[in-house]
């Protein structure tokens, strides 16, 4: 049964209505354009009249005039292009070129059509076709030389004319003519046998096959046929157009065709059709007063080419592209494809998504991207890889990728890609654990991220498993790990790999105690900081040490020329700090030689710059906390606007057990005046109970610890605050208070009493200290003169010796008597 294809479109709109075609310039301007092709390197070729021969290497950009004296004014009707071999026919000749038509062969030596070659094609180096008529005669003549000699082949009972040939691999070959003539040859032209006879009278005007089976015809009075069985069957379709001309298939589903409508008036026309199972449909993608449309060639399917003509005197040749826009969706490492980031000092390859990368030769300098420090390398076509190094010294940004395809667009997306920083490990804590056990352990330092893998934790001492990881933030990891009983007793180092690849080592920083051995700890340094391009002897105190340890400064710029050991609690280092070490705090381990274990203190050490001023902690207040939101008062000398605050582990607490790898996050820290500082802080319910080192650093490089200043401690609900009043005489800067709490307990306990403003200002300095009993007790205190009770809420803490707190919030009445 016949089917017919119905392609709608308005006759009355405008060129502009088809955006995917766009007229491409072609200087100097032939008279009529014939036939495209294009090479596996995306070099396009167009022919046409009075010997015009034209090539673009960069998608029709510019297009630059080929043709030779060789040529002269051949009418040029076909051109065909397999390797580096270029073909143009016309007239009665035959032309070839190996150099893209620097230099021009004429090859017209045997039998070849005497009256015109309309059409051309080669399946190998040295297989052709040629195609045309002599006299009133088709014609068909076939080469297996490269041209050098041609022999007719020419099928009996073939009408008066064949317009195309197509070769579907070295030796299969289609041509094409009128009357409906449609022949086949498997021996490279030199045997034809005719196909589908009867199918159709309509003059047939160019053929395409995709494969050995899926091919398709076109020609006037709308025909359009097609195959799925290599040709011995055909199905026939009736397309709305008064002439198809010319054909081009990237798919068995997808054909462009191209040609002339006549009604209401000549009009060129493009369609292109799409099968979904055996329902074509059809669209028009352009449509152009008075022209005509004879070629068609798709590179892939984002990058075709028409060509054709305006009739006229003179007649005037056309090209048309429809490019898809180059576009950017996407940039990986190819190895690690979730990661749009590399750290510095990376060098590999990037994989690049998106559309239309065109073929040609993609050098290194169309790929680059926004600000210093990523040299891009080479570039390979696909999704595009990209081959880049990032310097190690690259700015830790957010980079935009500019891209300029082959025909010279370009796209740009922005924050694409990401330089990150170089992971650091400055410690670890517990530096060391014994053989047959199962702990967690806090590794800290810089540039960590979300993401990272058990895998990525390695410990160079054999022995060790890594069970579970946590990432609490870029500067902590919580790592459980077990030590095989029997490990051997060392020292070595852990290796941690971000998921984009950034490393860092942490050298001599871990070790295996044998068991019932105790490592070493360090609990304080004196000096605790030094200047640049200054010698310092330096007492480190702690325990455990044995003879002849080895020290490390962590951070670089620190070289301990000599310790001396003073005690099993004390060492000597003698250290030289460079000129050009870099200032801040430095992770300060001691190795013991005899595998007895490492110990290692956070911040142990400040470098800065001369004449820099050390502040001084001189207290905390509240000077412990529990998990939840606190506010802190540090009372010092010396503080900077801008200073930082961090709680480490102290070495010396002896209630951290077990290790909690949860820091005290510090969420702001207000800078009041030099000797005092406001600090907000959050204490997780799985951070360590005990005693925690408070550090401040300035920003000018100096710093001081406050060692286990500060006190994690277990919130137990063993009681409650009910009531709370002041009684202020005579007036409200003066008075005595009176607080009512309900205990909880098996028996008396000896409590102290602190109570602060919502902000976190102690109120009493001199915080009362009482026996309670259970059940309701009332607490009486005094205030100083200084400070004036008000009306509102008031936070009480109330701390008992055996590390029990109640807290509450209570409304504290003035009452002011006579």
């Amino acid at each position: 049964m016949k089917k017919i294809l119905i392609l709608l479109f308005l006759v009355s709109l405008a060129f502009s209505a088809f955006a995917a075609w766009t007229e491409q310039a072609i200087t100097p301007s032939p008279s009529e354009l014939y036939d495209i092709a294009g090479s596996t390197t995306a070099t396009i070729c167009a022919v046409g009249d009075s010997g015009a021969v034209y090539k673009t290497t960069n998608y029709g950009t510019t297009w630059t005039s080929i043709t030779s004296a060789t040529i002269g004014a051949t009418a040029l009707r076909g051109v065909s292009i397999f390797g580096n071999s270029l073909w143009a026919a016309g007239g009665t000749k035959t032309f070839v070129s190996t150099d893209w038509g620097a230099f021009w062969t004429e090859k017209i030596g045997g039998a070849l059509p005497t009256t015109a070659i309309l059409g051309i094609d080669f399946g190998s180096a040295n297989n052709g076709v040629a195609v045309g008529l002599s006299g009133t005669s088709a014609a068909v003549s076939y080469t297996s030389n490269a041209g050098t000699t041609w022999v007719s082949s020419t099928p009996g009972g073939v009408g008066t004319t064949l317009y195309a040939a197509h070769f579907i691999d070295a030796n299969t070959v289609w041509i094409v003519g009128n009357g409906g003539d449609i022949y086949k040859s498997a021996d490279g032209g030199q045997n034809w046998t005719q196909k589908a006879a009867g199918l159709t009278a309509n003059d047939l005007r160019d053929v395409y096959f995709v494969d050995a089976n899926n091919g398709f015809i076109v020609g006037s009075n709308q025909t359009f046929l097609y195959t799925t069985d290599g040709g011995e069957n055909w199905s026939k379709e009736t397309l709305g157009y008064s002439s198809n001309i010319g054909v081009f298939a990237l798919d068995a589903n997808t054909v462009w065709i191209v040609g002339q409508h006549t009604v209401p008036s000549n009009t060129g026309k493009i369609a292109k059709l799409t099968k979904s199972g055996s329902i074509w449909s059809s669209s028009e993608e352009l449509s152009v007063s008075s022209e005509i449309y004879n070629g068609i060639y798709f590179s892939d399917a984002d990058n075709g080419w028409t060509v054709g003509e305006l009739p006229g005197t003179p007649s005037i040749g056309k090209v048309y592209s429809s490019i898809t826009p180059l576009a950017i969706t996407s940039v990986v490492q190819k190895n690690r494809p979730s990661q749009a980031k590399a750290p510095q000092g990376f060098s590999g390859d990037l994989t690049i998504a998106g559309n239309n990368f065109q073929v040609g030769p993609w050098t290194p300098g169309l790929v680059s991207f926004s600000g210093s420090g990523i040299t891009v390398n080479s570039v390979t076509r696909g999704s595009l890889t990209v081959n880049i190094s990032v310097a190690a010294s690259a700015a830790t940004t957010s980079r935009d990728i500019t891209i300029t395809n082959i025909d010279g667009t370009s796209d740009t997306l922005t924050s694409a890609f990401a330089v990150t920083a170089l992971p650091t490990i400055t410690s670890v804590y517990p530096p060391a654990l014994t053989q047959g056990t199962t702990s967690d352990l806090a590794i800290s330092g810089t540039g960590f991220q979300a993401g990272i893998a058990t895998a990525e934790v390695v410990f160079s001492l054999p022995g060790i498993t890594v069970n579970s990881l946590v990432v609490n933030g870029d500067n902590s990891l919580s790592v459980n790990v077990t030590i095989a009983s029997g490990a051997a007793a060392g020292t070595g180092n852990i290796t941690v790999t971000n998921p984009d690849g950034g490393s860092a080592t942490g050298s001599s920083i871990f070790s295996i105690s044998p068991f019932g051995v105790t490592p070493p700890s360090i609990t304080s340094l004196s000096p605790g900081s030094g200047e640049q391009g200054q010698t310092y002897n330096v007492t480190i105190s702690g325990s455990n040490f044995h003879a002849n340890p080895t020290v490390i400064f962590g951070n670089g710029g620190v070289t301990v020329n000599t310790v001396a050991f003073n005690s099993a609690s004390s060492l000597t280092a003698n250290i030289s700090i460079s000129a050009a070490a870099t200032t801040g705090a430095r992770t300060v381990t001691v190795r013991n030689t005899d595998d007895s274990g490492i110990g290692s203190l956070a911040n142990a050490f400040r470098v800065k710059a001369p004449g820099t001023l050390d502040p001084n902690i001189i207290s905390i207040t509240p000077g412990f906390g529990y998990a939840g939101g606190t506010k802190f008062f540090l009372t010092g000398e010396a503080f900077q606007d801008g200073a930082t605050v961090s709680f480490t582990p102290s070495a010396s607490a002896t209630s951290i057990a077990p290790f909690s790898t949860d820091n005290i996050v510090v969420n702001s820290v207000e800078f009041v005046s030099a000797t005092s500082l406001r600090i907000d802080a959050t204490i997780s319910s799985t951070t360590a109970t005990g005693l925690w080192n408070v550090n401040v650093i300035n920003p000018d490089g100096g710093g001081d610890t406050l060692g286990g200043g500060f006190e994690v401690m277990a919130l137990a609900p063993t009681g409650q605050i009910v009531d709370g009043q002041i009684l202020a005489n005579p007036n409200p800067y003066r008075g005595t208070g009176q607080l009512k709490i309900q205990w909880v307990s098996s028996g008396p306990d000896v409590v102290e009493i602190k109570c602060y403003t919502p902000d976190g200002f102690q109120l009493l300095t001199n915080p009362p200290t009482i026996t309670v009993t259970p059940g309701y007790n009332t607490v009486a205190f005094n205030r100083p003169d200084f400070w004036q009770f008000d009306n509102g809420m008031k936070l009480f803490l109330i701390k008992s010796t055996t590390q029990n707190i109640i807290a509450g919030k209570v409304k504290v009445m003035v009452v002011n008597t006579p």
